[in-house]
């Protein structure tokens, strides 16, 4: 049996059902035969977690296609965009709270919330009460059209996420030359690498918002920001990413 794996699920909690998550995969892996996962760091966790043989283990990154761009509409608002679904691990409600009392800000969600239902309900009643939805705009999930015209529209992109398997979302803001605020992580320092990002290492109240007041209202950080992106970091398109899956699943058998 073949296993494709973004990342263990048990990341997604904390406490008991973190715990009960990391036993059930203790389980499950040892029934299968070879891992396919999405990321170098992926790979690293199942060896020293799980105690998994690196043999059993290839890298499949997922395949990441050129957005179309669309001409970006004049707005007096810095524009900052965020994609995921409306779980915890994204941490939704720190990137809210330290935006709250930015002015001349709008902040875009792309995401689910159907998986977490009591957080996304949170993160709704939040923005509610706060009286914060014209500044706060939860799209839920959107069409490629929509996806590419609220990239194309944005000033900076930022991920709070506490851990990631890959990062597509942050690929695209790579390969759209779009600046990006992210928490660091191995595997997004990975994926992304250092030019034209911003990294912060804490939840600490104000890290976040400090960083936004200090580089997304400065015209010059912003133009340096845009020029310093790496030109040479590649993606494999969803077509290469396919064949090299559907390759290892092959010689995974033989």
């Amino acid at each position: 049996s073949i296993a494709l794996i973004h990342h263990p699920l048990y990341l997604e909690y904390k406490g008991l059902k973190s715990i009960k998550f990391f036993k059930r995969a203790q389980k499950i892996y040892k029934h299968i035969n070879y891992f396919i996962v999405t990321s170098k760091q992926t790979k690293k966790l199942l060896i020293e977690n799980f105690n998994i043989k690196s043999s059993k283990i290839s890298i499949v990154e997922p395949g990441i296609d050129k957005l179309k761009k669309f001409k970006k509409i004049k707005n007096n608002k810095i524009k900052i965009l965020t994609c995921g679904s409306i779980i915890e691990r994204k941490k939704y409600d720190y990137l809210i709270n330290e935006i709250t009392n930015i002015n001349n800000i709008e902040l875009n969600i792309i995401g689910d919330t159907s998986r977490e239902t009591d957080y996304s309900k949170n993160i709704i009643k939040n923005i509610k009460k706060n009286k914060l939805t014209k500044k706060i705009i939860l799209h839920g999930s959107v069409t490629q059209s929509k996806l590419e015209k609220l990239y194309s529209n944005s000033d900076f992109y930022i991920s709070t996420s506490k851990y990631e398997g890959f990062g597509m979302s942050l690929a695209n803001a790579v390969i759209s030359n779009l600046p990006i605020i992210s928490f660091k992580t191995p595997t997004i320092k990975n994926t992304i690498g250092s030019c034209g990002v911003l990294y912060f290492d804490n939840y600490k109240k104000n890290t976040l918002k400090n960083i936004i007041l200090n580089n997304c209202f400065d015209k010059k950080k912003y133009k340096i920001l845009k020029t310093k992106f790496n030109k040479n970091n590649k993606y494999l398109t969803t077509k290469e990413s396919a064949k090299l899956f559907i390759k290892t699943i092959y010689n995974a058998q033989i």
